[in-house]
């Protein structure tokens, strides 16, 4: 009988403490759509530049410099994407798991405990895991962001006159691009020098 109460008051601990986490991870949810809201801004006004500068020293004309970047602005797009979704499935296992632990605890209160302990330690381990994936995705993809823009400034600032071969070197080194497809941009750079 002592373990059960002791048991009880374990899940009735996670209970509370998973409970008052959800607003703090519904805050983190929200700064972090503002963290790629911020970075898809300065990615646009990266390529904004980019795309000025190419105009102006190249006569590249914006439409061509859009079939250019499309695959690359298109695979920011679907990570962003991806994290987005990562995200909001993460915050709703974290609203889910407290009702999950209440159903632990009517069973703890019905006498079973044949199978509690390892069942809280096997959600205290997801949690752990699903805390770790997310965060970690989300700081994989801002330092990709990040990496993405600073390369896109250091090319403008590093060149007298952009010139579309710069600026195929650089989608082709580019990270987190140079590990998707650059077929397309060898076409389509080939058919904007003409």
């Amino acid at each position: 009988m002592n373990i059960s109460k002791e048991l009880r008051k374990d899940v009735e601990r996670l209970i509370l403490s998973y409970e008052s986490q959800i607003a703090i991870i519904g805050s983190a949810i929200n700064a972090s759509h503002a963290i790629l809201d911020a970075l898809k801004k300065e990615r646009v006004a990266a390529n904004n530049m980019l795309e000025e500068s190419l105009a102006r020293n190249a006569s590249l004309r914006r439409k061509d410099f859009d079939i250019m970047t499309r695959d690359f602005n298109l695979y920011q797009e679907e990570r962003e994407e991806q994290i987005k979704k990562k995200v909001n499935a993460f915050l709703k296992q974290q609203q889910e798991l407290p009702s999950q632990l209440k159903a632990l605890l009517d069973e703890v209160n019905s006498g079973d405990t044949s199978n509690s302990r390892a069942t809280i330690r096997d959600i205290q381990q997801r949690q752990e895991e699903a805390t770790r994936e997310v965060t970690e995705a989300i700081c994989s993809f801002q330092k990709e962001s990040e990496q993405s823009v600073t390369e896109a400034h250091e090319i403008l600032n590093n060149t007298t006159g952009l010139s579309v071969g710069d600026f195929k070197r650089w989608l082709r080194q580019s990270q987190p691009y140079k590990n998707a497809n650059n077929s397309h941009v060898d076409k389509t750079l080939t058919i904007a020098r003409k």
